[in-house]
């Protein structure tokens, strides 16, 4: 009782102080007073919209977690508030459509993942423009795309809904008020909960009392607009290596304390004509971030399942390889490049079409693979290669630590065979799924559009075109773009998601995805005298040829790919690094990134902002 009470004469507070604004009364009051009431305005309209938000419609959806995507946001009001912009821009990144954009947007929407629609209600009696034809076509898109809509003001315009079972959230601000938008935003993505409720009966969809409660997420990367927009020394880096050509364009995504420090985009993706910009979206060719992306992770749940011995030998989970000399090769050898294999071997040479016509076709095929515009190799081309490395590879284990794809091919198979399914669809359903991302895979063609890709090299020995979606990795292309040494395709966020994951401990958004131990066990130097870890590369302390920037600690990990990429986690400063080019364009004979030391240069830029 007592607490009604209260709530309705802050409520009748609040009112006052806005219809009667104190800017009115200025010359009477000081500008430290002035100040320190309208802060305890603000303070108090907080608390009271914190409480007062509702989210009345909710199918599992909300709060957002990590990978947001694509959003579209479309706003139905004839004049839009400056501050809305400024808002959802703080914890969005999104491309925005206004009221008289709609046909624009009815053209694009398969372009995205999410539809935020913002509408803005006024008072009872001000629709500002909508008719029924509009509430219509947006509950005509509930079905077939994700839609949260948003209600900005009062919630009476509920009334002329009918159909809103397949909103993904629906959500009411009861005032169009910049400080309740911002708290909207804020417990969409789980900085806050909701916790309101209607006060009043729209309908029968819509009922006194109705309201969902969410929950708070601490645990996953806030994708907000970063603190600052630029750390001088990375962005002369940067511009110097655009016109130095060492590559077209390329992104940086850097988090601190599961927030994002520095978040930029370079150049194009091209150097042609019809050059596309990089954006936050710009998918690249992982290469050998494959290994620890997709290989390492799937081993490690598998090692943490008891359904693999590190210790083992190879046939232990590929029998065709018994009574060879590389199958006696341990799991965890090859893990740490010291199983004495070779560096590579170009299988699309030993397995060309000229020596081997039949495993190709110009036309899709049964139980043929595409490895480029208009080229096929058929998929019986593993056990060419299985056959191969069973009877040719002799390993030299007196050789050190000697970079190698090979067993990292191999891995892929064991994978499959200890599961009982494909590679790629283990690691979906296992990992990219479940912590919702959305642009990391294999084979990205089938997902997304060609302009969304970075090309690669223009391949003049195997597939002679420009490759672009199909993979740099020769060896893979033949494997059907699917391996365990390269083949993954991805863009900042998504990696950062999995990174964000590791360093936690194995959670993110709640859910555990692997244990702290296994973690631990996988990301420190494994064997003496040899710097790197199971999957994954380590610093070297103290020597000027460690992969990563001096400053970086003993405990930080990290990997490289050869197109041009690089991560780099570092728990002890709680660190996240992430940088993404397409140096390999047009050729891979460019090898400036690595001559000039740009991805440790830029590392050491952002470590040097953060120390110092």
């Amino acid at each position: 009782m007592i607490e009604s009470k209260v709530k309705k004469i802050l409520i009748a507070k609040y009112f006052i102080i806005r219809d009667f604004p104190l800017d009115n009364y200025k010359h009477y009051l000081s500008d430290k007073y002035i100040k320190f009431y309208n802060d305890e305005i603000d303070s108090l309209s907080e608390q009271i919209y914190s409480k007062a938000l509702t989210l009345m419609v909710d199918n599992n959806a909300i709060p957002l977690r990590y990978d947001y995507g694509k959003i579209a946001m479309l706003n139905l009001v004839n004049n839009l508030p400056k501050y809305m912009d400024n808002i959802w821009s703080t914890y969005f990144m999104y491309d925005n459509y206004s009221i008289k954009d709609t046909a624009l947007l009815r053209q694009n929407l398969n372009k995205y993942d999410y539809v935020f629609v913002n509408l803005f209600v006024s008072s009872m009696h001000t629709m500002n423009g909508r008719d029924n034809e509009t509430i219509k076509w947006l509950e005509g898109i509930s079905k077939k795309h994700y839609l949260i809509l948003n209600v900005i003001g009062q919630p009476f315009i509920l009334a002329k809904f009918n159909d809103v079972e397949d909103f993904l959230a629906i959500t009411t601000t009861y005032d169009i008020d910049s400080i309740a938008v911002d708290l909207l935003a804020k417990k969409l993505i789980g900085f806050s909960s909701f916790s309101g409720h209607l006060p009043i009966k729209i309908n029968e969809i819509f009922y006194k009392g109705m309201g969902e409660t969410s929950e708070m997420l601490s645990d996953v990367i806030r994708f907000t607009k970063p603190p600052i927009g630029n750390i001088e020394e990375v962005d002369d880096i940067m511009q110097q290596a655009l016109i130095d050509s060492i590559f077209p364009g390329a992104v940086i995504l850097t988090i601190k304390d599961n927030e994002i420090l520095y978040y930029k985009t370079f150049g194009t993706t091209s150097y042609d004509s019809s050059k596309t910009k990089v954006n936050r979206y710009t998918i690249y060719d992982l290469a050998s971030l494959t290994k620890p992306l997709a290989t390492t992770l799937a081993i490690m749940k598998l090692y943490e399942n008891n359904k693999i011995d590190l210790q083992a030998s190879i046939s232990k989970y590929l029998p065709e390889l018994r009574s060879s000399s590389i199958g006696k090769i341990k799991i965890d050898r090859i893990m740490t490049h010291t199983a004495g294999l070779p560096p590579f071997i170009n299988f699309y040479e030993l397995f060309s079409q000229d020596k081997y016509p039949d495993l190709y076709s110009k036309t899709s095929k049964a139980d043929y693979h595409q490895v480029a515009d208009s080229i096929y190799v058929s998929k019986s081309i593993k056990d060419s290669v299985i056959n191969y490395l069973k009877n040719n590879i002799i390993p030299n284990p007196n050789s050190g630590m000697v970079y190698s794809d090979l067993g990292f091919i191999l891995l892929k198979f064991v994978v499959e065979n200890i599961t009982k399914m494909s590679f790629d669809q283990y690691l979906y359903n296992t990992f990219y799924q479940p912590l919702g991302i959305k642009r990391l895979c294999f084979l990205p063609l089938e997902k997304f559009d060609k302009n969304e890709i970075a090309p690669s090299e223009y391949d003049s020995t195997f597939r002679k075109q420009l490759l672009c979606g199909y993979v740099h990795d020769g060896n893979a292309a033949l494997l059907g773009g699917i391996s365990g040494h390269a083949g993954l395709f991805g863009n900042a966020e998504s990696i950062a998601i999995i990174l964000q994951m590791l360093l936690n401990g194995g959670e993110y958004g709640g859910e555990a995805y692997l244990k702290p131990e296994t973690i631990q066990k996988f990301t420190s130097t494994y064997f003496d005298k040899n710097r790197r870890a199971l999957g994954f590369d380590k610093p070297v302390i103290n020597d000027s040829d460690s992969p990563a920037c001096h400053q970086a600690s003993p405990s930080s990990y990290g990997h490289y790919g050869f197109t041009g990429t690089m991560f780099w986690v570092d728990p002890e400063y709680k660190l996240i690094y992430i940088f993404l080019s397409n140096r390999v364009y047009p050729t891979a004979k460019n090898t400036k990134i690595s001559e000039n030391s740009i991805r440790t240069r830029v590392q050491e830029a952002i470590y040097n902002y953060i120390l110092y």
